[in-house]
């Protein structure tokens, strides 16, 4: 018996042992949860998700558009990069409002970049460049080629989802 009442003894400093740890962690905490931080602070870390949020948005379009040759027309590049920023904040919106409810930015996925560059480059060149020279089918052949490169990326993404979404039917929801 007495070696049972030692090792409650030793669990109960433990446990008095975690809880003194732990309201020492608690202490270090710069706010709690019903704590504000200054506005001031508050401005510069909005600044700074900004930032990272923003760039985090913007690399993808750029990375992926000489696969699907709209860097060669800025007006092109221009249309994907807005379409990313719209989509990005409508989706974030749909997370907020029907989603787990916090602010968390909905932006593009770098995974699929690769698997997509790779696909596109079976396709072959790009057209040439557009100039100040370029006649109308140039334009039209060469925004063709780039929706077509378009279609074929979502087109595929979109059959990797509903393969995926079978395979989670198949599994029984697991």
């Amino acid at each position: 018996m007495s070696g049972i009442k030692g090792s409650m003894d030793e669990v109960e400093k433990l446990q008095d042992g975690e809880r003194a740890s732990t309201s020492h962690n608690q202490s270090d905490l710069a706010y709690r949860i019903d704590e504000r931080p200054p506005w001031m602070m508050t401005i510069m870390m909005a600044v700074q998700h900004f930032s990272a949020t923003f760039s985090g948005s913007l690399v993808l379009p750029f990375l992926l558009s000489s696969s699907i040759c709209f860097d060669k027309d800025p007006a092109l590049l221009t249309r994907l990069i807005a379409t990313t920023f719209f989509i990005t904040g409508l989706s974030t919106i749909l997370q907020i409002m029907f989603g787990s409810r916090l602010p968390i930015i909905q932006g593009p996925g770098a995974g699929f970049i690769i698997p997509a560059i790779a696909a596109l480059s079976v396709r072959g060149e790009c057209p040439a460049e557009l100039t100040a020279n370029s006649t109308q089918q140039e334009r039209d052949m060469l925004k063709e080629e780039a929706y077509s490169r378009m279609n074929e990326v979502c087109i595929n993404l979109t059959s990797f989802r509903v393969a995926k979404l079978f395979k989670f039917i198949k599994r029984g929801f697991k």
